[in-house]
């Protein structure tokens, strides 16, 4: 009797796949367009060229969203994976390939192995979509500022990226407004007020009403 190998064991290359989508934040179609040749070890970069897009079962390489070629960096986890997965390999070839060596379709991922590997880590109903708003989330975190975001993710606009992850900047929101409690104390508090180079309410306003 036959006994399949676990998952990960027998298919290693989805697991770097998913690992890709958090920590780089590429959009599933640039992943799957990806070539060796666009992994730049030395650099720690991946450059986006192209994304592939499935219709009605057919997988076409088309410009990215913005039109525009892009790099990312390479977390060094990813590096050495990226190294190891594509040793030996024509540079043209892509990076997760069929076995007829054509760029994989993204419905077959979907269901035949990224929806089952999220069902049984008891997270059912994620979508391949939402690693990259994972990555996003963990760039706010380190505290990217949002064009950086925005070149990161490839966002035609900054408005895009605000619109989308705008709710995930409390942190700096409030720290804002510290630095303008800070500013008001020191503006009206009477000790302070004594002390040389302090600012008085007068000076405050009048300085307030010029800006």
């Amino acid at each position: 009797m036959h006994v399949s190998q676990p998952y990960a064991k027998a298919r290693p290359e989805f697991g770097l796949l998913v690992r890709s989508a958090a920590f780089t934040g590429l959009r599933q179609g640039e992943l799957l367009a990806l070539r060796v040749r666009h992994l730049d070890f030395m650099r720690r970069k991946v450059t986006v060229h192209e994304s592939a897009s499935e219709v009605s079962g057919t997988v076409h390489l088309l410009p990215t969203k913005t039109n525009e070629v892009r790099s990312v960096a390479m977390p060094g986890a990813l590096v050495d994976d990226f190294m190891a997965w594509t040793a030996g390999r024509d540079q043209d070839a892509f990076v997760w390939p069929t076995l007829l060596n054509g760029p994989m379709r993204a419905s077959a991922l979907r269901s035949r192995h990224f929806k089952p590997a999220a069902k049984r880590c008891g997270l059912d109903g994620l979508r391949f979509h939402d690693l990259r708003h994972t990555c996003a989330a963990l760039l706010i975190a380190q505290d990217a500022h949002p064009k950086s975001l925005q070149q990161w993710l490839g966002h035609s606009q900054i408005t895009v990226t605000l619109d989308t992850y705008g709710h995930l900047f409390p942190a700096a929101e409030e720290a804002l407004a510290d630095r303008l409690d800070a500013h008001l104390f020191c503006a009206t508090n009477p000790v302070l007020d004594s002390q040389p180079g302090s600012q008085t309410d007068d000076s405050y306003l009048r300085r307030s009403r010029s800006s």
